[in-house]
């Protein structure tokens, strides 16, 4: 917030210098050419608005310039991290104070550039300041409203889903370029991000991009339309780990969704997030900051990015896998091996949509795991990631016959009683993405996880 503090000052100084160099070096009423029948420059008196309206009604000119004032710092406060409408309404608050200081000090409004070419008003920079302003905003507002915002926050808020079918005749190549010709308003990245979200399926099947589209193929785009359109700041208290200017590591509860999803459109980490701080802006309105996720209930470590410059380094790591990404887990059964690894590619479940599932189609994933712990009927164990997909360890798990203790979704009904699953996110390390350091951080298990294993102890037994 101080560099549009430091934006707005500087412009309201731009402002009074030149009306100063123009009073003092142009007579009032005379005018001096700057470019030959397009700009002038002059010296003129305004007490009223553009065109004289409402000439020396300057109370009402106070009392409009002070409510503006007072809006345009609340929209400022309220809208901080979306740097289009930061810097539109830092320009109209300066140009708003350049005029507002103008009738405090002298009792009008100095303006000094004239179109020659067209009946325009004579104005200064102020105005200028206010008409940029307001140009920005309006590219905020349409980018608010285009397709593309809608598309990423398609899977993150209520809304209905749109089916879409298109059945190829002669159409052949990859299936991103044959989508975003068959549907005009795609782009290939918009599509890019329909079937990387399981979202598009051919055959009846999940497939990449560069699959290679056929006659006959049939291909269905399931999208999610927008209801809610923004995400509002909220006092929830943060366990934050570590915080400086650039990256934020927050210990998330179990039961907190971390952005908005269906069934979820507020009360989320993201709400909070944005009541404590600005937040990058490169995964849209949507997913402001976040670089990777939890499960709502799965506990533990998430690095949130500040601004654009740490989210592209943090996001580099992710996919570059050099990050850290260490969950515990409680099991059903017994694990006989020390240490495994499961390498199974996951996608959309074609059975239950809601649910993720080892499809050959899916995308890659792989999770090592270790015994921490064996109890007669239950095992804790340690998980890396290499990789990050949708319910990742929970559906690996579950595929090797030891799904997570008190897994709602991919787990037995009969299971210990808690808030969900038993999985928490305890160690994350990655490299600063300003200073190189290394950096890592634990989080404690959660109560719930620590009075289960202890209840284990003295019930279940070691085995």
């Amino acid at each position: 917030m101080w560099i549009y503090l430091i934006l707005m000052v500087a412009l309201v100084i731009i402002d009074q210098v030149i009306k100063a160099a123009i009073v003092s070096h142009i007579a009032l009423g005379a005018s001096t050419s700057i470019v030959t029948g397009l700009l002038s420059l002059t010296n003129l008196h305004n007490n009223g608005a553009a065109w004289s309206i409402l000439e020396g009604k300057m109370w009402f000119f106070y009392l409009i310039s002070v409510i503006a004032l007072i809006v345009m710092g609340y929209l400022l406060w309220r809208l901080r991290g979306k740097w289009l409408y930061e810097v539109g309404i830092s320009l109209m608050i300066a140009g708003t104070l350049g005029n507002f200081i103008d009738r405090l000090r002298i009792g009008y409004v100095v303006d000094m550039f004239q179109l020659d070419f067209i009946n325009f008003p004579i104005f200064n920079f102020a105005d200028s300041c206010l008409t940029v302003g307001v140009i920005f905003i309006l590219i905020g507002v349409l980018r608010d409203d285009s397709f593309e915002n809608k598309l990423q926050g398609a899977d993150n808020v209520a809304g209905a889903t749109t089916e879409q079918q298109f059945t190829i005749t002669d159409q052949t190549g990859r299936l991103d370029k044959v989508l975003a010709a068959l549907q005009s308003v795609w782009t290939r990245s918009q599509v890019d991000k329909l079937i990387k979200t399981d979202q598009v399926t051919v055959n009846g099947q999940l497939e990449a991009s560069k699959y290679h589209v056929k006659p006959g193929d049939e291909i269905v785009v399931a999208a999610q339309t927008v209801q809610q359109t923004t995400i509002e700041p909220e006092n929830i208290p943060l366990d934050i780990v570590y915080e400086d200017d650039d990256v934020l590591v927050v210990n998330k509860p179990q039961g907190m969704v971390v952005h908005p999803a269906p069934g979820h459109p507020n009360h989320t980490l993201v709400n909070a997030l944005l009541y404590h701080s600005p937040l990058s802006t490169i995964n849209g309105e949507f997913r402001p900051g976040i670089v990777h996720r939890i499960d709502k209930d799965t506990s533990g470590l998430l690095m949130v990015a500040k601004n654009d410059r740490a989210h592209q380094s943090l996001a580099a790591q992710l996919k570059a896998k050099t990050n850290l990404r260490e969950y515990v887990a409680l099991v059903h059964g017994v694990i006989k091996e020390d240490t495994g690894t499961i390498n199974a590619p996951l996608g959309r479940s074609p059975k239950d949509r809601k649910k993720q599932a080892i499809v050959k189609t899916g995308r890659p994933a792989v999770t090592h795991f270790k015994v921490l712990k064996r109890y007669q009927h239950y095992t804790l164990i340690s998980c890396r990631l290499e990789t990050g997909r949708t319910h990742q360890i929970r559906v690996h798990l579950q595929s090797i016959g030891h799904p997570l203790v008190g897994d709602p979704l991919y787990g037995p009904k009969k299971t210990i009683k808690g808030h969900g699953q038993f999985l928490h996110a305890k160690l994350l390390g990655f490299k600063h993405p300003v200073t190189g350091d290394l950096l890592t951080f634990e989080a404690p298990l959660p109560p719930i996880f620590t009075t289960t294993l202890a209840k284990l102890d003295k019930t279940d037994g070691n085995h």
